[in-house]
């Protein structure tokens, strides 16, 4: 047993601990269970930093498209900028449905 804080908690293996933290730096996994979903940290400071907006209150599949379709909305246009962070925003959301 290890003290965390003084809080008695089992240690991991080092292999398991390993695999935990390279997924945990990967954060590409969002979370689903039927129509429900959660977006990891990692998600969500990608969809941050593309768009200038946080992703909130994004708990189905219809919000996160909801929210994907007002970013559009409100980054549209013809030029080549708009056309390449619609197609950023496109592929984010084929990597957390990946």
């Amino acid at each position: 047993m290890k003290t965390i804080r003084g809080t008695r908690c089992p240690t991991l293996p080092s292999s398991t601990r390993e695999r935990s933290e390279q997924e945990w730096k990967k954060g590409t996994e969002m979370i689903r269970l039927g129509n429900s979903i959660r977006l990891t940290r990692r998600e969500v400071e990608r969809f941050t930093k593309i768009t200038g907006f946080e992703p909130v209150n994004v708990r189905t599949l219809d919000d996160l498209d909801r929210y994907i379709r007002k970013c559009k909305a409100h980054y549209w246009g013809e030029s080549e900028d708009t056309r390449y962070l619609h197609f950023l925003l496109d592929e984010q959301r084929s990597r957390c449905l990946a």
